[in-house]
Formats: C-alpha cells, sequence, structure tokens
C-alpha cells in the first residue's frame, strides 16, 4: 500500500485559501458554492501533492484538477522559462476535445475578472494534441509549446520518441483522467511507463493528480497513479532486502488464478515503497432511475421459427427477433424526450441501428457515434447534442467517460454494459449536473441476458463497482517502451562514448501522424548521426519507477534485453531481426538502424480481448 493521506468526507475550513482573489471572485460569481471534491482536493492540489479524487459523474472533478493550474498560470509569476506546464491525459479523443473546449470559459471568465480588478494576467495558450490534430498544429507545438497540452496516452507516447520531447521538459503536473479506464488494461501499463519516461526527461518528481467516478480500491488506484519511491542507490538484484517495508501485498490480493495470468516473475512486492498519494474520497451514492423494459411477451419464443404459409409464395423460414419490437418503442421513447443517448456495445450495431430508426422514422432523427467516424463529422455530431439539437444518437464507448452532455435526459442501453462501472458511467451521461437524477432504461436481448441486466441494475443501485487490479509485469509492453526509450532516451546516465552511424531516408511513408514523428530531425537524405547509448542499470531503475513493473526481477528484465538484442533461445528464431545492441562488457544499450521507426509506426498496446473466431 503506498504512504497514503485519506481524505474523507469531511469539511475543508477554507478551500480558497491557497488562491488569488480574483480566481475567487470569479468563482464565486459563476457557481453557487464548490463541490464536494472540490473543496477536499482543493488544498490537497495547492500544497502540491499528488492526489487522487473520487466522486460522482457531474461533480466538477475535471475544475477540481484544473483551477488550482490555471491559478498559477494566470495569476503568479510565471517561470522564465517557457514551456509546456500541464499536461492533461484523456483515454479518449473526443473526451480530450471536450476539456479543451470547457477550459475556455473559466479562461476568459478569469481573465475579465482580472481587468475588471486591475490585476495583471496571463493568457496561457492551449493545445490538443491526438490522432486527428493536424500536422499544421503539430509543427506549431514544437516550435512554440502551448503551456497547457491536451493528449492521450499514445499520443503522449509519441510525443516522447520524437523531437517534440523537448517541448515537455517542463511539464510540473499531469492530470489522468477517468483513470479507471486505463488502470486494469496493458494500455494503463504503457501509460505509466510513459510517465516515468516523463519524469526522466523533466529531472523532477511531477504532481500527478487522478480522476475517476468509478475506482475501487482506491489504494491500487494510487499506487498505480504515484508509481515506485526506489532508493537513490539501488543494488544490481531486482527488489534489495533492505528496503523498508509497508504493509499489505498487492499481489497476495488476487485470487490464485488472476495470479497467474496477471503476473510476469513477480517477486517481494511487499518491499516495494510506494510514491506518496492524497486520496480524497467525496464519493456519495448517485441518484439513478432505472428500469429494464422487455418489448416482448415471451422472451422464450426469440429464435424461434415463425409459422409462414405455404405454397409458391412463401418465402424462407425467418426467426423471431427482438428488434423488430425494439425499434418501435426505441422511436417512441426517443420522440418523447428532449434528447437521448442509445449505448450499444458495438460499432456496427450502433450503425444499424441508427439506419433502422431513420428508416422506421421517415427522417434524420437518429445519428451514429463511434470511432471509426471521421473527426469533422464526429465533431458535429458532438456539437449537435451539447447543444440539444439532437434527439437521438446511438453511440458506443466512445462518449462513455465523462463527456459534458447537459442536454442529455435519458440513456437507454441495449444490452447489458460490459460492466457495473461501464453502466454507471453511461447512465450518468443522463443528468450530468450537480445533484441530478441519471435516468436510463435497459433493454436486454434475449433471456439470459435479462438475468445480466437485472444484476446489474442491482449493482448500481447498490454501488458495487468491480474491483481494479493494475497488470503486473506485461511483458510485451516492457519490449516496446524499451526500444522507444533507447531509441530516443530521456536523460539517462550514459558513457561519453558514441558510436557513429549512417541513417537512410525512408523510402516509404505508412501514416502521416506516426511517420512525421520519425521525421523530425532526420529529413535529409544522407545524415550521419550518433547513436545515443543507455546504461543498462539506469534503463532498469526507470523501467521499475512504473507501478505495474515495480516487482520486476533483473532476470526477466534482462530476459527481454536478450530477446531485443538478437539472443534467441532456438535457431527457429533466427529469422527475427534484433533492435537493440547490448555491450555488456560496458553495460549499454544502443538501437540498431529503424529502431526509432519501429517504436513509431507500432505504438499503442494490443486489445485485453478480441471477438474473433478460432478454427
Amino acid at each position: 500500500m503506498p504512504p497514503v493521506n485519506k481524505v474523507a468526507s469531511g469539511e475543508s475550513a477554507n478551500p480558497f485559501a491557497a488562491f488569488h482573489a480574483v480566481t475567487e471572485r470569479w468563482f464565486r460569481e459563476v457557481f453557487e458554492e464548490p463541490t464536494a471534491p472540490q473543496r477536499l482536493g482543493w488544498p490537497a492540489i495547492a500544497r502540491g501533492e499528488s492526489t487522487l479524487i473520487l466522486a460522482p459523474t457531474g461533480t466538477g472533478k475535471t475544475l477540481t484538477a484544473f483551477l488550482w493550474c490555471l491559478d498559477r498560470l494566470m495569476l503568479q509569476e510565471r517561470p522564465k522559462t517557457p514551456g509546456c506546464r500541464i499536461l492533461y491525459i484523456s483515454p479518449l479523443k473526443a473526451l480530450a476535445v471536450d476539456v479543451e473546449r470547457n477550459l475556455r470559459s473559466p479562461l476568459a471568465g478569469i481573465t475579465n475578472m482580472a481587468r475588471r480588478m486591475g490585476v495583471p494576467v496571463h493568457d496561457p495558450e492551449i493545445a490538443v494534441r491526438t490522432g486527428d490534430t493536424s500536422q499544421k498544429e503539430r509543427a506549431r507545438f514544437r516550435r512554440a509549446p502551448a503551456e497547457i497540452l491536451i493528449t492521450t496516452p499514445e499520443s503522449l507516447y509519441l510525443l516522447l520518441t520524437s523531437q517534440a520531447a523537448e517541448s515537455l521538459r517542463s511539464v510540473d503536473t499531469v492530470i489522468i483522467d477517468e483513470i479507471h479506464a486505463l488502470v486494469p488494461t496493458k494500455r494503463g501499463a504503457h501509460l505509466a511507463l510513459s510517465l516515468e519516461r516523463l519524469q526522466a526527461l523533466t529531472k523532477r518528481p511531477m504532481q500527478r493528480i487522478g480522476l475517476s467516478a468509478t475506482q475501487r480500491p482506491l489504494e491500487e488506484v494510487a499506487r498505480f497513479l504515484g508509481g515506485v519511491d526506489l532508493p537513490e542507490v539501488e543494488a544490481r538484484v531486482s527488489v534489495p532486502a533492505a528496503l523498508p517495508a509497508v504493509s499489505e501485498d498487492p499481489v497476495a490480493e488476487l485470487a490464485p488464478e488472476e495470479r497467474a495470468s496477471w503476473q510476469a516473475d513477480v517477486a517481494e512486492t511487499g518491499n516495494l515503497r510506494y510514491r506518496p498519494v492524497t486520496i480524497v474520497n467525496a464519493s456519495a451514492p448517485k441518484q439513478l432511475k432505472l428500469r429494464i423494459e422487455v418489448p416482448v411477451e415471451d422472451m422464450a419464443r426469440l429464435q424461434e421459427i415463425e409459422p409462414i404459409p405455404s405454397g409458391p409464395a412463401s418465402q424462407a423460414p425467418k426467426r423471431v427477433s427482438i428488434w423488430n419490437a425494439i425499434h418501435p418503442r426505441l422511436l417512441e421513447i426517443i420522440r418523447e424526450r428532449n434528447s437521448t443517448i442509445l449505448f450499444v456495445n458495438s460499432r456496427q450495431v450502433a450503425e444499424r441501428l441508427a439506419g433502422a430508426l431513420n428508416e422506421l422514422a421517415g427522417e434524420e432523427l437518429v445519428r451514429a457515434h463511434h470511432g471509426s467516424i471521421a473527426a469533422p463529422q464526429r465533431s458535429v455530431i458532438e456539437e449537435q447534442l451539447k447543444a440539444g439539437q439532437l434527439k437521438g444518437l446511438c453511440a458506443t464507448s466512445t462518449l462513455e467517460l465523462g463527456i459534458d452532455m447537459g442536454a442529455v435526459d435519458l440513456v437507454i442501453q441495449i444490452e447489458s454494459p460490459p460492466s457495473v462501472a461501464s453502466g454507471m458511467q453511461r447512465i450518468g451521461r443522463a443528468g450530468h449536473s450537480v445533484g441530478a437524477v441519471s435516468e436510463g432504461i435497459i433493454f436486454p436481448k434475449y433471456r439470459a441476458d435479462l438475468v445480466a441486466c437485472a444484476a446489474v441494475t442491482r449493482a448500481m443501485h447498490e454501488g458495487h463497482i468491480e474491483s481494479t487490479r493494475y497488470p503486473r509485469n506485461p511483458l510485451d509492453v516492457l519490449a516496446q517502451q524499451i526500444v522507444a526509450i533507447v531509441a530516443h532516451p530521456p536523460t539517462l546516465e550514459a558513457p561519453a562514448k558514441k558510436t557513429a552511424r549512417k541513417k537512410t531516408k525512408a523510402v516509404a511513408r505508412v501514416g502521416a501522424e506516426l511517420f512525421e514523428e520519425w521525421e523530425d530531425g532526420e529529413r535529409a537524405a544522407e545524415v550521419v548521426e550518433e547513436a545515443p547509448e543507455v546504461n543498462v542499470d539506469e534503463l532498469f531503475r526507470l523501467v521499475r519507477g512504473a507501478a505495474p513493473f515495480g516487482a520486476l526481477t533483473r532476470a526477466t528484465f534482462e530476459g527481454v534485453l536478450d530477446l531485443l538484442a538478437g539472443r534467441y533461445p532456438s535457431d527457429e528464431f533466427a529469422e527475427l531481426r534484433p533492435r537493440l545492441t547490448w555491450d555488456r562488457l560496458r553495460n549499454v544499450v544502443t538501437g540498431r538502424q529503424g529502431a526509432a521507426r519501429l517504436a513509431i509506426l507500432n505504438a499503442g498496446t494490443i486489445p485485453d480481448r478480441g471477438l474473433y473466431g478460432v478454427f
């Protein structure tokens, strides 16, 4: 368990004690009073402590994290060297754009209030870096970094593996929104290593702020957020026995089957000391109005063959489908409401359902929203939904997390949600404001699904969120990040000697966004560049700073290096190309030709599950 300061639901004396008078006056004129996460979270954030905030949807968690940052940037003394100061990481591109849009209001409000009060004010720049960002905007950030950068885990990885990493050297605060969506996946382990790379780049501890409405246990998420606090001088073995012990072994909490699947050579995790994180528990029961609606009289008849007349005009046999009953009922509900989101569990169903409802209505009443829609069209749909101009929207998980949808008054879930936490997030899109009731209807698709819907509905009412565990030692993620670190190292200690090598210009462009990163500083046809060397001990230390790799043994780490350096267990792997060169005498690794390009073109992680048939 990390050293944590737990803040429960008590009252804070004066949450504005550390704020400038301009910020306090603006807030009190715009809002009635601070919400619970704001009252409890601001003092800890103002003290510079890494903070994990748990609060229901619609309670202003994002403003809780950002307001103190805006106060520092706008009204306090500016640093001598310009650069990016605040890094906001969102698991979704749509959420990143939504946050950037919502930040404009407090920026303008605080600026106007400062001018009214005659106080000097600085208007910070905001930049968004996702897969939708144009090359012009990326180049502008490299030349003149904005003080606030909004990005995603994958885009952060690309920035750190390119010349644009220098723009992040001045970062002092990292905000991770909807952290519960990242913690239990390899994507989260990938982000944890990127954060350690960023901290090595900045050469100082960063303040880390995590936000979520559905996370449990808080101690496990705090470990992930803060990372492992390693001693200044560490022996060559993976986990020294002399380290101060902390209570509770996180791996021991797992069931035997979970322990076997989520860890690889985990040893002595009880000896790990984690960085301090203050936990702000502002949780409160979310007011839900849920019901399950079955549009057919007998679900046992589903998939039965319909009786059809015989004769030459008869058609092929048809099976009873629930969609014939769901479509008219959905259309009736949508027309009764101002704005409705219909959540489904796949992109195909979203498109088909939107098309069927529009065909039944005789007009374009419903739109579809998912990750495959082009960025301009997706932006238009989101604006229409926020403005209340859309009667209905069929969406996947792309609208599940944190997006402010104040105009939505009802959420419909087709089929049981993937988890209780997912259900809470989806239903929470309706009535997304302080104290509002979130109303939702769940439609089961078949008999067994009815049981699952009933169980999820009960758990949502009782607040029984699934337990979250971050994966231990996902070695595929480790191998990918090692190649990226060696190809573009941060400020790791390394011997002064460098090896010169010749790089040639690539002959193909595989995706403009990814290839642009690799081409930073390499636009000449023939350039001679020194291959940076990375000390193996320093690399091992950096990797173990991430919580998912805190208990990584030296033997496992060196096994991954052997794999990347071409030392394979048999001749069957001889055709695999080595990615690194490991000089064991000098204890350094260097990237082979093309390592940087490989790291860029293979960004991200493979999904933890895939719906593919095995034949």
